[in-house]
């Protein structure tokens, strides 16, 4: 927490310890960009939802600490302000410290969340105007794959026409969910021209919807073992149950 305790600027002086500040600029760089497509335009509605995203989870972080700075303050000259230390400041707030590393859990968790919905709700609008019934098609011919892999490791001897048609039949009954990486390797395939950080970016991506998923499932991760991932000079390990 010692961003927020950083006594060189006024402590009500919060604009200057925004950590999203940097973010909401680059959305809204893209927004003036984007602006000439009007709003029908996906990438615009993307980011405007993201702006709106990143500005509530920002404004909840300086509710907070405005709330505290006020209780603090109210009693205080402005020559007092100036001469307190950061360990003074942090032992007045220590009651509270639990509390807002509560607060910030819950946002940061709910602005993963959200944020993987948004981009997800923009990729399928891409996927669906660009492949249209291409789609279900492709997942289709996928899941009989597997399914024909799985009914020859049972059935050995069963006439390879028989797997076909079973696998063909149980792919039709099946009520289609095409997974989001599915599409975005689809579009990027089809539209991405190579770029020294797509390899990156793709990673990142996958990395970002492992971690969305472990937090909408209690924690817990399900799915494939994979690399380790580090980003922001942290570790992050996949592993299965």
């Amino acid at each position: 927490m010692p961003y927020y305790f950083d006594t060189k600027n006024k402590l009500t002086d919060l604009s200057q310890r925004d950590e999203t500040n940097y973010v909401l600029d680059t959305i809204v760089k893209a927004l003036e960009e984007l602006n000439e497509f009007g709003e029908r335009d996906i990438r615009y509605d993307y980011f405007y939802l993201m702006h709106s995203l990143i500005l509530n989870y920002s404004q909840n972080i300086k509710n907070f600490f405005l709330r505290l700075f006020y209780e603090f303050e109210k009693d205080k000259t402005e020559d007092d302000l100036n001469k307190i230390t950061e360990n003074e400041l942090a032992d007045k707030f220590e009651p509270t410290v639990n509390s807002f590393r509560s607060l910030k859990t819950n946002l940061e968790r709910g602005l993963i969340i959200e944020s993987w919905s948004m981009f997800e709700y923009a990729i399928t609008t891409i996927f669906e105007n660009v492949f249209q019934n291409d789609g279900q098609s492709m997942a289709r011919e996928k899941d009989k794959k597997e399914f024909r892999k799985i009914l020859k490791k049972i059935f050995v001897d069963t006439e390879n026409a028989v797997l076909d048609s079973t696998a063909d039949e149980l792919a039709n009954t099946l009520d289609f969910h095409i997974p989001t990486i599915y599409k975005i390797d689809k579009i990027a395939k089809r539209f991405s021209s190579d770029y020294p950080e797509k390899k990156k970016d793709i990673e990142f991506i996958r990395f970002y919807n492992r971690l969305r998923n472990g937090i909408h499932n209690n924690f817990i991760y399900i799915g494939k073992d994979c690399d380790d991932f580090e980003f922001d000079g942290n570790i992050y390990r996949f592993k299965k149950r």
